[in-house]
């Protein structure tokens, strides 16, 4: 077993470890995370009955684009989200075409994004095998921000690509851990082939796990014969992606410059552009609806929520610092490879934000993050929960508790807003 800072707390020296709680039922722990879930359908589905048509980003083109592949099977060249992969609208024809409404892309987005939750889980449970406590915090913090139950209830391929982004975060961490065997290269191949379907976003993570993959496994012709699997599944699966993009379009990939204007606003090195940016971009990340444009309010104060937010957020960027700091000098190798990992996922993600903003077009949405929610939660967990450690039992359950009330009035007072915003009920 890996024993490291983000696996176990070490007892200080000289002295008995405390006892720690735990779920006494193996089932406990599935219970809590079936039920972070569910949660996340029912105010996904809140979202869905008290929201309009339109009044989330792109909505109107993500079903246009499904739409062209169900009746005429056709890709789109000059509209927009044509620089978008086809999982998503491929699926979403299909229902279509078996004669579902365009409301099935909306259940079909927040069905991926229940998966998220569970395969959330199974990350932390694999970092932390011995404390399931954690991987039920994992849960209901990846199954418990408003801006991703509401872009959930809305037809887009986020929910897809955030539950693919999972999937390849836990494939990386097992492959850190242990050497893949040839079902599990067999599976990271077809992991891979996904990811290049859904959003090009995720493209850096499908890399770094087939990296990872090709340096794990042992022996020098295991490694060429995984090269080959790992190279040939996706180019067999996907490869008629990039042909016809090349042959379309002239290059691998379409072009990502907006098709809507032909002058797109860019970021500028400009001190109160950026801090306006930076601003929205938080803000969308836990709740900005409609079109990103309505924030959750209390009462007649817009910003309170979100002065809240950066505290808890800039205290746990510390928390977790802190006692990574403190368990550095005993960690593994192998424990410092994923502390990385977890941590430059999101840098990642948040660059490629920030580059688009400046090349591409400006768009300060905190959703480009959605990809390494899995990742952010782990470390907000770990950050807390390391401390929370040296509380008594009953201290430390007041405490998630109480941090668990919180995300769920967030929840219901975000989605009291949306209600009150496009009057459904």
């Amino acid at each position: 077993m890996l024993k490291t800072v983000l696996l176990t707390t070490p007892a200080p020296t000289g002295r008995l470890e405390r006892s720690r709680p735990t779920l006494s039922s193996p089932m406990l722990p599935w219970l809590g995370i079936g039920a972070a879930a569910l949660l996340f359908a029912v105010f996904g589905a809140g979202y869905d009955i008290v929201t309009p048509f339109a009044q989330a980003p792109d909505e109107g083109s993500h079903i246009g684009y499904a739409q062209l592949l169900a009746q005429h099977f056709q890709l789109p060249v000059g509209q927009p989200e044509r620089q978008q992969p086809p999982l998503y609208y491929l699926l979403g024809a299909l229902l279509l075409k078996a004669g579902a409404g365009s409301s099935s892309l909306e259940a079909l987005a927040i069905v991926f994004g229940m998966l998220t939750v569970f395969v959330a889980a199974f990350c932390a449970r694999e970092i932390w095998p011995d404390r399931p406590s954690r991987w039920v915090l994992v849960a209901l913090l990846v199954g418990a921000i408003p801006q991703v139950q509401f872009i959930a209830a809305h037809a887009s391929n986020d929910s897809l690509t955030m539950l693919l982004a999972g999937l390849l975060l836990l494939l990386l961490i097992r492959v850190i851990k242990r050497a893949p065997g040839w079902r599990e290269v067999v599976l990271i191949g077809l992991a891979i082939s996904a990811s290049l379907m859904v959003k090009e976003t995720i493209y850096y993570l499908a890399a770094t796990l087939a990296i990872a993959a090709l340096i794990s496994v042992k022996g020098r012709r295991t490694r060429l014969l995984a090269l080959v699997a790992l190279a040939g599944i996706p180019l067999l699966l996907t490869g008629w992606w990039f042909v016809r993009n090349l042959t379309t379009f002239g290059h691998l990939l379409p072009d990502l410059r907006p098709v809507y204007t032909a002058h797109p606003n860019h970021l500028i090195l400009d001190a109160t552009q950026l801090r306006t940016w930076s601003q929205f971009f938080f803000q969308s990340f836990f709740a900005r609806l409609g079109n990103m444009s309505s924030l959750v309010t209390v009462g007649t104060h817009p910003y309170v929520i979100y002065h809240l937010l950066e505290l808890l957020t800039g205290f746990v960027i510390v928390a977790g610092a802190l006692a990574a700091a403190e368990g550095a000098r005993r960690s593994t190798s192998l424990t410092r490879v994923i502390t990385v990992l977890l941590v430059a996922i999101p840098l990642v993600a948040l660059a490629q934000a920030v580059l688009n903003s400046f090349f591409i077009d400006d768009q300060p949405q905190g959703r480009y993050l959605f990809l390494a929610l899995p990742a952010m939660a782990i470390i907000a967990v770990f950050g807390i929960d390391h401390w929370a450690d040296r509380l008594k039992p009953l201290t430390r359950a007041a405490v998630w508790g109480a941090f668990v009330a919180a995300a769920l009035a967030f929840d219901v007072l975000s989605l009291a807003t949306a209600s009150r915003l496009f009057g459904a009920f």
